[in-house]
């Protein structure tokens, strides 16, 4: 039952690893030829070849699934980048001046009305965050407090990567 748990670890273990034991085992199926002339090779072979190919398929398939995963990962992560560049290049109204007087104020925060729908919006979208410093409630504020927020690190990269066209958007 140890193997197994060996078996399990190896799985478990880093890419680089799974690769080496893979290439190892396909390179043991495909030197048979060679085993087979070393004294006693026919035997090794014939106890060993099926586990090694077992084990060779198991490898492989894993490193694949792997490998289309990370692939289908990475594009599903560039098309969700995409989205939120078109919808922060396309705000408009309120949620436009909001990310604006963020981007140009220093250390790109400001105080904001907390329920404001479009503050709110704009914080579900990940674009503006609530600043964790300097947010004290006064007394008469307490159905609508006024707070700092910030501008997110992702939506300044983009209003920066893309400052002409944010800029261009002033007038709409």
């Amino acid at each position: 039952m140890e193997w197994i748990k060996t078996a399990w670890e190896a799985l478990k273990s880093d890419m680089k690893t799974r690769l080496g034991i893979a290439i190892g085992f396909s390179a043991f199926l495909v030197g048979r030829s060679y085993i087979e002339q070393l004294p006693g090779g026919k035997n090794i072979f014939a106890i060993l070849a099926v586990p090694a190919f077992l084990i060779c398929i198991i490898f492989w398939v894993y490193i694949i699934l792997d490998l289309s995963n990370t692939i289908f990962n990475r594009i599903q992560e560039k098309r969700l980048r995409q989205i939120y560049t078109e919808y922060i290049l396309n705000l408009t109204g309120n949620k436009y001046s909001i990310v604006r007087t963020l981007y140009d104020s220093p250390q790109h925060q400001a105080r904001l009305k907390y329920n404001d729908t479009d503050v709110r919006d704009l914080m579900k979208k990940g674009i503006i965050e609530l600043s964790q410093t300097n947010n004290v409630v006064l007394r008469h504020e307490l159905n609508d407090p006024t707070v700092n927020f910030l501008l997110t690190s992702s939506a300044l990269e983009v209003v920066e990567n893309n400052s002409e066209k944010f800029k261009s958007n002033q007038s709409a």
